[in-house]
């Protein structure tokens, strides 16, 4: 529900409390992939996914967003999956899915930051595999307590219900820190598992748990997966955690005001998955808005989450949107065409020192919709919007093709950026210092070809 209603959810534009989709007129057609019993098995079997990719294909739609995975795929034209998703693409369906939620190798263990993490199936050849930004605003629910507002994100259940219900310090939630009937359980993000320390309180009697942030940290965790227990889980900031500590004998008041406010975690998702793949080939392609999510939930309701799950839609949307432009002008498109437009005309991203994020970890950019419609030089290397160069020593000569698209002649100046890398010990983009790039042409002339129309 949360993936589709960032699609194509309806809603007022103005209404902060409801939701609007990237595509709100889009036809959903949603495919079940999940058991329903736990006990037959946990996420989704490989034959059910591939089932519905060739549902998909049957109905003949437009796009397929792919918001599942797992972490550290490896691309193979044999594996089964990837081969449903490549004929999707030759179908002319445009085949687009998460990057994955894994960041680096071993996470949230031991870091090995130069290591591919992309998920299966967005490895496929066929898929754009999508990564995750922050975005800028953050919708958050608020109620009032000893006259300041605190706010929080749901993680659980319904917190009202919880209202008049007597405050408890249950330390860092381990089963020895949390009195039998703490009534609502405060509980300090220690690096106790969220699931645990609930189902601690829980087994102690617990109305609620309020988990509130690391010190030094006022951002919202928006997601920790299915809370099993029936009880009401919030999250709340480090300092408006310690202001509940600081009033326990005040009996809180909930409610579910919605506010928003600035979003205090900015860049690329810390969680969104690294590229490249196995045999050295770019992913992800873009970049979408992937945290502090705010869309539709079941039993009609609403939810702030945060993925690559969140970040994959986004961009199905957007290309959906960007295919009834070309609809609209009669213009013949592929699937081909669009991964063309997104990735030629995103928006590079830059971290706080003003270098470019990584390759391998934004693809081309942030996907662009204005810019997709301007679009009309195409520029690509063996076919594709991406230069995927493999090993090289310490030279390498490589072709990019420019094409113009539009019906009238064309002058276009060539430049780039530094020459980039990571440094792996803490995953943050400097210079290479002495690489360099140059060009054969600094210019070309480019003269005008007559677009394909529908008949």
């Amino acid at each position: 529900m949360h993936v589709i209603g960032i699609i194509g959810a309806n809603g007022p534009a103005n209404d902060k409390s409801r939701v609007r989709g990237v595509a709100p007129q889009a036809q959903i057609a949603s495919m079940k992939i999940f058991y329903n019993n736990p006990r037959k098995g946990e996420g989704a079997p490989e034959g059910a996914v591939i089932s519905a990719i060739e549902d998909a294909v049957s109905l003949d739609v437009d796009a397929m967003n792919l918001s599942f995975g797992v972490p550290a795929g490896i691309k193979d034209s044999s594996d089964l999956m990837q081969k449903a998703i490549n004929v999707a693409k030759q179908r002319g369906i445009l085949v687009v899915s998460a990057a994955g939620n894994a960041y680096y190798a071993g996470y949230p263990n031991e870091p090995t930051i130069d290591n591919s993490t992309i998920s299966e199936p967005g490895v496929a050849e066929g898929a754009i595999s999508v990564a995750s930004f922050e975005s800028e605003l953050q919708r958050i629910h608020s109620f009032t307590f000893n006259g300041e507002t605190i706010r929080y994100t749901k993680l659980n259940g319904d917190i009202k219900s919880a209202s008049g219900v007597k405050l408890s310090d249950c330390g860092n939630g381990k089963a020895e820190d949390i009195k039998e009937n703490p009534g609502i359980a405060i509980i300090y993000r220690s690096g106790v598992p969220f699931l645990e320390m609930i189902e601690n309180a829980h087994k102690k009697g617990a109305k609620a748990v309020i988990i509130y942030n690391k010190n030094g940290d006022d951002s919202y965790v928006e997601s920790i997966g299915v809370v099993e227990q029936d009880i009401p889980v919030i999250f709340v900031s480090n300092t408006d955690g310690k202001k509940l500590l600081s009033n326990l004998n005040i009996l809180p008041d909930f409610t579910d005001r919605m506010d928003e406010i600035k979003n205090p975690l900015s860049g690329m998702s810390a969680f969104s998955g690294y590229g490249p793949l196995n045999d050295l080939e770019i992913k992800p392609e873009i970049t979408g808005i992937g945290r502090t999510v705010y869309s539709t939930v079941n039993d009609n309701s609403y939810a702030t989450m945060g993925g690559t799950s969140m970040a994959s839609p986004y961009v199905a949307g957007i290309s959906l949107c960007y295919m009834n432009y070309l609809k609209d002008k009669n213009i013949l498109f592929t699937p081909h065409d669009v991964t063309f437009a997104m990735m030629n005309t995103a928006r590079i991203l830059k971290n706080k020192e003003g270098l470019p994020f990584a390759v391998r970890r934004q693809g081309a950019g942030m996907i662009d919709f204005e810019n997709m419609k301007k679009q009309e030089i195409r520029l690509g290397y063996d076919g594709k919007p991406k230069a995927s160069l493999g090993e090289m020593g310490k030279e390498k000569e490589f072709l990019i093709k420019v094409k113009n698209t539009s019906s009238h002649k064309a002058t276009i100046n060539f430049s780039h950026s530094d020459i980039l890398t990571m440094d792996v010990s803490n995953a943050k983009e400097k210079v290479l210092e002495g690489a360099k790039i140059s060009f054969e042409h600094r210019s070309l002339h480019l003269k005008q070809e007559l677009k394909q129309r529908l008949g």
